[in-house]
């Protein structure tokens, strides 16, 4: 028989810059945070569908939060500044694995 513990947590790896990152979902509990965090969020959370154009207009704090919380260390500032430094297209690729996996309907 198969339990939580045998589907929980999904994981995926992204390529960035020819290094392997782990990247899993952004839990309930940090996306509770992100949007207390961050209500412009909220606001972009509520429809459906959350593109990865939206994601990034709302600018580099909101992008670099999402993608240490979706490496597992929400809330991590030298996580957080690692993630600001990277190219636009490295947070897209990012980015969307994380979505994918924090909310894959």
């Amino acid at each position: 028989m198969v339990g939580l513990i045998d589907i929980a947590p999904l994981t995926k790896t992204v390529t960035i810059r020819d290094v392997a990152v782990d990247i899993s979902g952004v839990s309930a509990r940090g996306i509770a945070h992100l949007l207390a965090r961050f209500p412009e969020l909220r606001a972009l959370m509520a429809g459906r569908e959350v593109a990865i154009e939206g994601l990034l207009a709302l600018g580099g704090d909101v992008v670099a939060a999402i993608i240490a919380a979706g490496t597992g260390v929400p809330g991590d500032q030298a996580a957080e500044q690692a993630a600001d430094r990277l190219s636009i297209d490295d947070q897209a690729d990012l980015l969307v694995a994380i979505i994918e996996l924090t909310m894959p309907r």
